[in-house]
């Protein structure tokens, strides 16, 4: 038989009129019993109990009428019923701290303070004082000017023993007192927050800074001074030791200490660019150069050429022979592609160098020179000079690249092996043979050298000097248009015969980009297309037999109308007869091997990829996370996105996760991203990077893309992890 509620409650309602409240009280009950949702009807039944002073079943009533109210956001509501319940349960803590916490929901916040500050209390008579602590923090958090009232409850966390709490609420007073500017207040709470966790870094910073706004610097810098000795391997304290360095104006300290932390860490190439400034006002430019030339590369790298520009530029203002700085300017030149800049700053390098007497500037300068302008024979004259001074044995002709080329393909871009010269000048590229190559892929001899001579002392111009200086020949002058497209042809043509098949299309494009579409790339593209069809149907060859030159290099001798004076011939390139041996043999793996293209085979590659990669797994499962990627990244440089195996997907996911893990998710964005570079990826794989991505995005403040991210997941499969609860919750964040 079926429950019926009507009826029932037109029997309570006659038992009311009727005064009889337990027989009331019974057909309540039931409607309770079949319909408990009915809050309305439970509010009356604890209405019925209370009068009939059965307290325990009516505080059990008005309870759950309560929180249904509360958990409705209908704080008055709650308020009202658990104000019953005080009554008929006085001076109770569980009654009176439930409505501090609705008191302050309703936003009355004097109501709220009464009741709260009334359970500390009774917690503080009955010894309870870390509940009583725990109450007053809330008692705190009801008010924006709190300060002072969080650093005493820091304090009593502190002598209760509970530093964890202690610390966070000393640390949150110390950063109200720095908001309010009350530095000398902050200094202390930071202080007393870093006596609980020592080596907390970010406090540790805070309280620097406090320290020196308050007039407390020697006493700050002394506490990092003091921690950094005590844990030199702490790269935090490290950077922190460094910018008391900076901010005292001990440059020489400063500087030591960045040498070191830019070996471990070089994103603080900034703290480098701030030593240099600093170098500046003080009227060292010695200093600044060294400091801007540790900083350069990262400049660099990080887009701020014009920026390194701008303060080498204000070094040289000071200190023009400055010869640190020359090579950052040239080195800056050529990663603007700036000729002009470039051949300036070669000609400051050179003269400088000469009038100082460093000839080993002066050489490395004057060998790209050489290279540059070509047709400036004091350049070779006074190259030669150097040499002989520096005891460097002149060839008897120069490499065969050399001889092939008139312009040098940029290490940078064409993947050719860099090896720097031990000064560091940064923009000079040393070959197997020891001569120095220019770095520049886009200078093409036409380059000129004016109002710059050489001097040769009269008494060390022998003839076997200026002999040497007569090599090359360039009486007719700097080459036309027609003559250079001619040679670079004949460059890229020698690539394709030769098998640098990489090289090849590199040298292609840059050629196209400077001289546009010509007749005679359309055969040389053909082939290079035909070689990478024939490659990717045979993809692994048993046997690799390196090509053959078509020719070797011959020299013919002329003689001058002067009868004193002998000179050389220019180099040509001919086809042997079979019965000629050529002076000079042309063997394919020298040349690779100079160039620095002997690659490893596939198998050792493979091999090393296992190696780093278990290694970077291993690493990460023991959570030494710096560690794991150095090793995910050795392994990653070894394959390809798009390889035909799963290693690179593998390596960045796995890089994503670790820089998550080390709470760096701006570093994990790029690392999850670089995973949808691979193209096999299922559907699946690609949902878990894309919700990866977002969280990430998430981690790192970053809601708008983070919500992009969600709903590409959410818009393909709504049952994704929580993927909908993420959505909910960024819509309503926003």
């Amino acid at each position: 038989m079926s429950f019926d509620k009507t009826k029932a409650m037109r029997n309570a309602e006659k038992f009311l009129s009727q005064g009889k409240i337990s027989s009331a009280i019974s057909e309540f009950r039931q409607v309770i019993k079949h319909d408990p949702r009915d809050y309305s009807t439970m509010n009356m039944l604890g209405d019925l109990y209370a009068k009939n002073s059965e307290s325990k079943p009516a505080v059990e009533c008005y309870r759950a009428v309560a929180e249904h109210y509360a958990n409705q956001g209908f704080a008055h509501k709650a308020i009202a019923v658990y104000n019953k319940i005080a009554k008929l349960t006085p001076n109770t803590i569980e009654v009176s701290l439930r409505l501090g916490e609705l008191y302050k929901e309703k936003g009355s916040i004097a109501d709220a303070r009464k009741h709260l500050e009334w359970v500390a209390a009774e917690y503080r008579k009955r010894g309870e004082n870390t509940a009583a602590l725990d109450v007053m923090r809330q008692v705190a958090d009801l008010t924006k000017d709190n300060a002072d009232e969080l650093l005493k409850i820091g304090e009593g966390y502190a002598s209760e023993s509970c530093p964890d709490e202690a610390f966070a609420t000393l640390n949150e007073a110390g950063e109200k007192f720095r908001d309010k500017g009350e530095y000398e207040k902050a200094f202390w709470a930071f202080g007393r927050a870093l006596d609980l966790m020592p080596q907390n870094i970010e406090v540790f910073k805070a309280y620097l800074d406090a320290g020196f706004e308050s007039g407390n610097a020697a006493e700050a810098q002394a506490r990092v001074i003091d921690a950094y000795e005590k844990d030199p391997q702490n790269r935090g304290l490290h950077k922190l030791y460094s910018e008391c360095g900076l901010r005292t104006g001990d440059t020489e300290s400063a500087e030591r200490s960045l040498k070191e932390l830019m070996e471990a860490e070089p994103d603080n190439y900034p703290m480098l660019i701030e030593l240099g400034n600093i170098y500046l006002k003080d009227n060292d430019p010695s200093g600044a150069s060294r400091a801007l030339s540790m900083a350069s590369e990262y400049m660099l790298m990080n887009g701020k050429a014009d920026e390194l520009s701008l303060l080498v530029s204000n070094v040289l203002a000071i200190q023009p022979e400055n010869l640190e700085a020359l090579r950052m300017m040239a080195r800056t030149a050529s990663w603007l592609k700036d000729e002009a800049g470039m051949l300036a700053s070669l000609n400051s390098i050179a003269k400088v160098a000469q009038a100082n007497g460093s000839l080993e500037d002066e050489r490395y300068a004057l060998e790209q020179l050489v290279l540059l302008c070509p047709e400036d024979t004091s350049l070779a004259e006074r190259l030669r000079y150097v040499h002989s001074e520096l005891g460097i044995e002149e060839q008897a002709s120069e490499s065969i690249f050399d001889q092939k080329f008139g312009r040098l393909i940029s290490a940078n871009e064409s993947g050719l092996a860099e090896y720097e010269s031990s000064n560091g000048n940064g923009f000079v590229i040393e070959s197997s043979n020891g001569h120095h190559e220019s770095e520049l892929s886009d200078l093409n001899g036409s380059g000129t050298f004016e109002d710059t001579e050489f001097d040769i002392p009269e008494d060390d111009q022998d003839e076997s000097v200026l002999d040497a200086a007569l090599v090359t020949d360039h009486s007719e002058g700097p080459p036309v248009a027609d003559d250079i497209i001619a040679k670079e042809l004949e460059g890229i043509r020698f690539y394709v015969e030769s098998g640098f098949d990489e090289i090849a299309e590199k040298a292609i494009e840059d050629f196209i980009k400077e001289f546009g579409e010509v007749e005679g790339l359309f055969e040389l593209r053909a082939i290079l297309s035909e070689r990478a069809s024939s490659v990717a149907e045979d993809p692994m060859p048993e046997t690799f037999e390196d090509p053959q030159p078509e020719g070797s290099l011959e020299f013919e001798e002329k003689t001058e109308a002067n009868p004193v004076k002998e000179k050389e011939a220019e180099p040509t390139l001919q086809t042997p007869a079979a019965d000629v041996a050529a002076p000079m043999g042309f063997d394919l793996s020298d040349l690779r091997s100079e160039l620095g293209l002997d690659e490893p085979t596939e198998n050792s590659r493979d091999d090393d990829f296992e190696t780093h990669y278990h290694t970077a797994v291993a690493y990460q499962e023991m959570f030494l996370l710096e560690d794991a990627i150095k090793e995910f990244q050795q392994a990653i440089a070894l394959v390809g996105p798009n390889d035909g195996t799963r290693r690179f997907f593998q390596c960045a996911n796995l890089l994503g996760h670790c820089f998550m893990q080390l709470g760096k998710p701006n570093l994990a964005v790029k690392w999850f991203t670089r995973t949808l570079e691979t193209t096999s990826t299922s559907d699946d794989e690609r949902l878990g990077i894309w919700y990866e991505l977002a969280t990430a995005y998430e981690a790192d403040g970053d809601h708008k893309n983070a919500s992009k991210y969600y709903e590409q997941v959410y818009a393909e499969n709504i049952d994704f992890r929580d993927v909908a609860d993420k959505v909910g919750a960024l819509a309503a964040a926003n």
